[in-house]
C-alpha cells in the first residue's frame, strides 16, 4: 500500500480531478452599503448571513440594517462598509 510515483505528464493526467460547480444564477459583486438601495438584500461576508437595507439615520450618520431572518435584530452600519449583493436567496 502506498502512493504510485508518477512518470510523466499523461500519467497525472489520468487521475480525476475534483470538478467544482458555480451556480450560474449566483452573480454576486461587491459594492459599499451606500450603493446599495433600501429594502435590498446583502451580506456582510461570503457565507455570512443576510442583512436587508433600511433608511439612512441622519442622527447618527448611519444606515439601519436589520437581519433578514430575525427583523428584531437590527443595528447600523457605516454607507463605506463593503458588502457583498446579488445572490440568491
Amino acid at each position: 500500500m502506498g502512493f504510485k510515483k508518477l512518470q510523466s505528464m499523461e500519467d497525472y493526467m489520468k487521475i480525476e480531478q475534483p470538478v467544482f460547480e458555480i451556480n450560474a444564477r449566483d452573480t454576486w459583486e461587491l459594492k459599499t452599503l451606500s450603493d446599495v438601495k433600501e429594502g435590498d438584500f446583502f451580506r456582510l461576508s461570503e457565507n455570512g448571513g443576510v442583512y436587508i437595507r433600511e433608511d439612512y439615520e441622519r442622527s447618527l450618520g448611519k444606515y439601519r440594517v436589520t437581519k433578514a431572518e430575525n427583523i428584531n435584530a437590527e443595528t447600523f452600519k457605516k454607507g463605506s462598509v463593503v458588502v457583498q449583493i446579488g445572490f440568491e436567496y
